[in-house]
């Protein structure tokens, strides 16, 4: 019996959230966390997450992706995703339905088959959990029908996903999680299209220093912050983006240094920009600060609203106990990691 296994990693956001929507460039790296999938041949199409399973009918599928892209267009053209919002708000297994039905369209798929899926990412949290799963999907996908492997397709099907999931991504956390790495992306204004450059800083010596504290799933989706920054005034907006940008220089100089000061500068000044625009929560900026008091450098990831925090300190020890101490779960997790790969 035919079976592909594909595995996709997270990512984070070193610098540039929110900002990377406008145009501006953001450093993105995957980290050593994952999505799995198993593609198997079935009579049916079945589906399990974790310790569920769910059986679905093509055509029902079809049609929910077909309404969720009429949904997708008309948010594009008033700025408002609401309504797509809602068919997730209302039912969280209509994103894994939609996708579905999105990629059976383009692949033109008539026969069932099933999927197995594992992930060690927290959900919602600021590290591509969803860029993730839509990466490994749409790999999975073109791998299991098409027998290709094609790193530039997988990542424009799991951007389409991404857009269905969020409204108006930029497209970076999927590109990241698909060609992995360190990369620098730029999306191109008033286009669907994005400068991807791949850096070559060595992060063996720096990845250590940083601890991912989790402080909990956000109240409101990606898509949801996304939109309400999208409605901040205009020049208020701009200016906190373009001063995000200003910081990426010196944090890509200082990882190059090994210069734990500057880092946690750069990091530090980043996320009160994202604060000032209205992304952070208390238990944010009481965790940035508490790592700020003791020499460090600490930044929400992803879009907000709770979730990861980004911690850096020369010493991690004093960031797990700040963590401990909190009672919130930590990750130790290695940076610039392979991207989506199959067996």
């Amino acid at each position: 019996m035919k079976e592909i296994k594909i595995s996709a990693p997270g990512k984070i956001h070193l610098i540039g959230e929110h900002s990377v929507v406008y145009g501006e460039p953001a450093i993105i790296t995957t980290v050593n966390l994952h999505t799995n999938l198993i593609f198997e041949e079935s009579e049916n199409i079945k589906i399990q997450i974790s310790e569920q399973k769910f059986q679905y009918i093509q055509e029902e599928l079809v049609i929910l992706a077909d309404q969720a892209m009429e949904l997708w267009h008309l948010g594009k053209e008033t700025n408002n995703f609401n309504n797509l919002f809602n068919l997730y708000n209302n039912n969280p297994l209509n994103f894994l339905k939609i996708a579905l039905g999105n990629l059976i369209n383009k692949f033109k798929v008539t026969k069932g088959f099933q999927i197995k899926e594992t992930s060690n990412l927290p959900l919602g949290s600021g590290l591509g959990s969803s860029a993730s799963f839509a990466v490994a999907l749409a790999a999975g996908f073109e791998k299991f029908f098409t027998d290709t492997f094609n790193l530039e397709t997988i990542n424009q099907n799991a951007f389409s996903l991404e857009q269905i999931a969020n409204g108006n991504p930029s497209g970076g956390d999927n590109a990241c999680c698909c060609f992995g790495g360190l990369i620098n992306f730029q999306k191109q204004p008033d286009s669907e299209q994005a400068i991807i450059k791949p850096l070559k800083i060595n992060l063996s010596q720096e990845s250590n220093k940083f601890i991912l504290i989790n402080t909990g799933k956000p109240e409101k989706t990606t898509g949801e912050l996304v939109q309400q920054v999208s409605l901040l005034d205009p020049f208020f907006r701009k200016e906190r983006c373009q001063l995000i940008t200003s910081y990426i220089s010196p944090l890509l100089l200082a990882l190059e240094n090994n210069d734990p000061d500057s880092i946690s500068l750069c990091l530090n000044n980043t996320h009160s920009q994202l604060s000032e625009l209205g992304v952070s929560t208390s238990l944010l900026n009481k965790l940035q600060s508490e790592i700020k008091k003791i020499g460090g450098g600490a930044k929400l990831c992803g879009a907000g609203g709770g979730g990861i925090l980004l911690a850096y300190h020369q010493n991690p020890e004093e960031l797990i106990t700040i963590a401990n101490k909190n009672k919130l779960k930590y990750y130790q997790v290695m940076l610039a990691t392979e991207g989506v790969c199959f067996s």
